[in-house]
C-alpha cells in the first residue's frame, strides 16, 4: 500500500462530507486513485457511492425566456420584480418562500396561489446561489449589489420559448395554442372555451398533437411540452421528492404523483407503487387536495413547474440558450414509449448523414464538421441515442433500441438511403448496417472504441475511466451518477483537458475557442441523462461486439495514432477482419478527435461515398 492510497481515500471521504469535489481530486491525484483502485477497492467503491449520494442535479440548459423573476427582502416583501412576474402572481409578501432559506442555499417552495386561485412553485435563494439563475438584468444588478436579498423565480415561459417548444415537436399553430391554453387551465373544456373552439374540435386537435408529441394521455402531453418550454434538464426520482417536499406528500404519494403525469394510468401506477388500486385511489386524492389542483393536467402543469425550478435549484450547473441554433426535432417513437431527439444541420438538402455520438458527448456536432459536410453536398443528421440528452430511455439492449429508434427517424424525416458517420455506438451502427441494407449505403467510422479484449491503453485520465468502468463494473453507476450530479462546466474543462495530455492534434484543435465551446456543449447534453451511458459502457465492458459485415466495401475505418483513449494501430487488423472490405487507415497526425482535428477528410471520405452511392 502507497501513502497515497490512504490521503487520497481520506480526501475522497471529506468531500462526502462537503469539502472538495470528487471528480476535481480524481483528475488531480492519479497516483492516489490508482493506489485505490489496487489496493482498497472497496473502500473505493464505498467513498465513491458516498458521494454519489450528495449529487444533487445534472448540469441544465435553460431557454432564456421561460422564467420570470422578483427579488424581495428577508421579510419576504417584494423589493422589485419583472413586469410578467407581478402581473402574473399579484401577491406579496413572500414570506413563506424565504423563511427557511439557509445562506447559499436554494429552497424550493410554493406560493398558494397566482391571480386566478391555482398553486404555483417559485424558487428562491441568495445572491451566491442565484447569481446562476437566469435573472433579468434589472433584477441581476438590484441582487448583486445587496446580497442581503433574495432572488425568487417562478416558472413562467414566454412566447418564443413555447415557439421553440411547438417548433420541436411540429405543431401546428393551434395544436400549440391548444397546448398552451390546457397547460393554462387544467380542462380541457376550459381550454377549448378560452381558443373559442367547440370541445369536439379541441378533442381532435389533442389527438393530433398527443400524436406528434409521442404521449397517450393529457397529462403526459402537459408535462412533455412544459419540459420542453423549460429547456434541456434530466427528469429522475428527484423532481418526485422534490414535489413531495413542496407539497407536504408522504414519498408513496409523490412517486404516484409522478407516475401519474408521465402518463402511466391510477392502475398501472398502482401496480408500480405495489399497492392496490383502492389504495391509490385514497392516495391520489390526498395529493389533489394538498397540491389544490382539480385535474391530472393541472397536476402536471404544477409538476413540471417543481420539475423546472428544482432542476434550477438543484443544478449543479446552468446555462442559458438551450437549444440556440439548433434544428432541433423530438420524433416520437412509432410502437414505443418515449421521443427521440434530433438535429437535421441539412434542411432537407443533401446526402443524409447519420451521425453516432461518442460515449462522453451528446448530439452537438462542431460547427467546423457540419460546414465541412454541407461544403461536399451532404445533409449531416444528429441524434440522441436512448439514456442522452433529449432522448428517453426505456429499457431493453442498447443496440435493438438504437436500431429501432434510427428506424423511427428514417420514416419521420423520410430517409431512403443513408450514410453512417459513428464516433460511438459502433456496434449499432453496423447492425443498423447489416440489417438494413437497403437504407445504409456505407459510412466512416471515426476513432472507434477498441473492443476490451484487445485494449490495451490504460493511462492517463481516460485509462483510470476504463479501469473503473471495465475492469470493476460495479463503479459504473456511482461514477456516473457523480459526472450527471456534480459535474460543473470548470470541472468539465479540466476532465476534458486532462484527456488529451499527449495529443498534440487533439490540443491543437481544442485550442480554436469555437471548437472548444462545440465540445464542450456536446459533452454537457451527455451529462443530462445517465441512464444512456451506464448501459452502454456496461454492455462494452462486459464484451459486446458490432457483427461483422459481409461486404464493408463503401466503409472507412481511421483511427488518429495520437489517440490517448484506444491505441487505434492494435485495432487496425480487428476492423480489417470484422468489415471485409473495408479501407482502414491510421491518421499519423489525428488524435482521439478527428472531427475536430480533421473535419475535412471525414467529409470528403464520406462525399466519396455517396457519389458511389448515387
Amino acid at each position: 500500500m502507497t501513502q497515497a492510497q490512504p490521503r487520497f481515500l481520506d480526501k475522497l471521504r471529506a468531500a462526502a462530507q462537503g469539502s472538495g469535489s470528487p471528480l476535481d481530486l480524481m483528475v488531480d491525484d492519479a497516483a492516489g486513485l490508482e493506489s485505490a483502485l489496487s489496493d482498497a477497492p472497496d473502500a473505493l467503491f464505498a467513498a465513491l457511492d458516498a458521494n454519489a449520494g450528495l449529487a444533487r442535479g445534472s448540469p441544465v440548459m435553460l431557454q432564456n425566456g421561460s422564467f420570470a423573476t422578483a427579488v424581495c427582502n428577508i421579510d419576504g416583501t417584494i423589493i422589485a420584480a419583472d413586469p410578467g412576474f407581478g402581473e402574473w402572481l399579484g401577491i406579496d409578501p413572500f414570506s413563506d418562500v424565504v423563511e427557511r432559506i439557509r445562506e447559499g442555499a436554494p429552497r424550493l417552495s410554493m406560493v398558494v396561489e397566482d391571480r386566478t386561485g391555482r398553486p404555483v412553485a417559485l424558487a428562491a435563494a441568495r445572491w451566491s446561489t442565484a447569481s446562476r439563475w437566469p435573472l433579468s438584468d434589472p433584477m441581476r444588478s438590484l441582487i448583486a449589489a445587496n446580497p442581503g436579498l433574495y432572488a425568487v423565480m417562478g416558472f413562467r415561459p414566454d412566447n418564443a420559448s413555447w415557439a421553440k417548444a411547438g417548433e420541436m415537436f411540429q405543431l401546428t399553430r393551434q395544436e400549440l395554442h391548444l397546448a398552451r391554453a390546457l397547460s393554462a387551465s387544467g380542462q380541457l373544456r376550459d381550454a377549448a372555451l378560452a381558443m373559442g373552439i367547440a370541445y369536439e374540435s379541441a378533442r381532435k386537435l389533442l389527438k393530433g398533437a398527443m400524436a406528434k408529441t409521442g404521449t397517450r394521455r393529457q397529462a403526459s402531453f402537459v408535462r412533455a411540452l412544459l419540459a420542453v418550454v423549460a429547456g434541456e434538464m434530466n427528469s429522475s426520482i428527484v423532481t418526485d421528492r422534490l414535489f413531495g417536499d413542496v407539497f407536504g406528500l408522504t414519498s408513496r404519494q409523490a412517486a404516484l404523483a409522478g407516475k401519474l403525469v408521465r402518463g402511466t394510468s391510477r392502475n398501472g401506477a398502482a401496480g408500480s407503487a405495489q399497492v392496490s388500486q383502492h389504495v391509490a385511489k385514497n392516495e391520489l386524492r390526498v395529493v389533489y387536495n394538498m397540491c389544490g389542483v382539480a385535474s391530472v393536467s393541472d397536476l402536471s402543469r404544477i409538476y413540471a413547474e417543481v420539475h423546472a425550478l428544482g432542476g434550477l435549484a438543484e443544478a449543479c450547473d446552468v446555462e442559458l440558450g438551450a437549444f440556440a441554433g439548433e434544428q432541433l426535432r423530438l420524433v416520437p417513437r412509432s410502437t414505443r414509449a418515449g421521443r427521440i431527439a434530433v438535429c437535421d444541420h441539412g434542411n432537407g438538402e443533401g446526402f443524409p448523414v447519420l451521425c453516432f455520438h461518442a460515449m462522453m458527448t451528446g448530439r452537438h456536432l462542431p460547427g467546423v464538421l457540419v460546414e465541412a459536410m454541407k461544403a461536399r453536398g451532404l445533409r449531416p443528421i444528429a441524434f440522441d441515442r436512448a439514456g442522452f440528452g433529449m432522448s428517453d430511455w426505456l429499457g431493453g439492449t442498447v443496440v435493438e433500441t438504437a436500431v429501432a429508434d434510427c428506424l423511427d427517424i428514417f420514416d419521420a424525416l423520410d430517409l431512403r438511403r443513408v450514410l453512417v458517420l459513428a464516433r460511438g455506438g459502433i456496434a449499432a451502427a453496423l447492425t443498423l448496417a447489416q440489417d438494413h441494407p437497403e437504407l445504409v449505403t456505407g459510412g466512416v467510422i471515426a476513432g472507434p472504441e477498441t473492443p476490451v479484449p484487445i485494449d490495451r491503453a490504460r493511462h492517463g485520465l481516460l485509462g483510470r475511466g476504463k479501469r473503473l468502468f471495465y475492469d470493476n463494473p460495479r463503479f459504473g453507476v456511482p461514477v456516473a451518477r457523480l459526472l450527471a450530479g456534480r459535474t460543473s462546466a470548470a470541472t468539465i474543462e479540466r476532465m476534458v483537458e486532462d484527456s488529451i495530455q499527449g495529443s498534440l492534434p487533439d490540443q491543437r484543435a481544442y485550442a480554436d475557442p469555437r471548437n472548444r465551446a462545440d465540445h464542450l456543449r456536446a459533452v454537457r447534453q451527455s451529462t443530462t441523462g445517465v441512464e444512456g451511458f451506464v448501459h452502454e459502457v456496461s454492455a462494452h465492458a462486459a464484451g459486446a461486439e458490432p457483427p461483422r459485415l459481409a461486404d464493408a466495401s463503401q466503409w472507412t475505418v481511421l483511427g488518429g495514432l495520437s489517440d490517448q483513449a484506444y491505441a487505434q494501430a492494435d485495432a487496425a487488423s480487428y476492423w480489417a477482419d470484422r468489415m471485409p472490405g473495408a479501407t482502414v487507415r491510421m491518421v499519423a497526425d489525428g488524435g482521439r478527435w478527428l472531427h475536430l482535428s480533421h473535419p475535412d477528410l471525414l467529409a470528403a471520405e464520406l462525399a466519396a461515398r455517396a457519389a458511389k452511392a448515387s
